[in-house]
């Protein structure tokens, strides 16, 4: 009965539950009262008809960059550079209170 009423409420969802139901249906299949909530809302709120848009041209993006290898290595770093990089960390963890003792300025090629 209780899941019955919940699953009825979700005929009736506000903007918040549309688009939390949006993010859910990239990660999962949603569930009949689910799926007919939002498809309900979505006939009738523009703004969150543009949610659902901006987050699939976004999902899209990530799975266009999935296809293109991306590799960061301190290995193509001229050394003065992974010096200066390594002075700025330490410069920064100094400021910060880190207690962790920084690193001594040095990054390896080691990833």
């Amino acid at each position: 009965m209780m899941r019955l009423l919940r699953d009825l409420r979700l005929l009736n969802l506000n903007c918040r539950e549309a688009t939390r139901l949006v993010s859910d249906a990239l990660d999962r299949n949603l569930r009949v009262f689910e799926q007919a909530g939002l498809s309900a809302h979505l006939a009738l709120c523009k703004n969150c008809r543009h949610f659902r848009s901006n987050l699939k041209f976004l999902e899209e993006l990530i799975d266009a960059a999935d296809l293109v290898s991306f590799s960061v290595s301190t290995d193509a770093l001229p050394p003065e550079a992974k010096s200066r990089i390594g002075r700025g960390i330490d410069q920064l963890t100094r400021t910060s209170g880190d207690a962790s003792g920084g690193g001594g300025g040095q990054i390896t090629g080691s990833d």
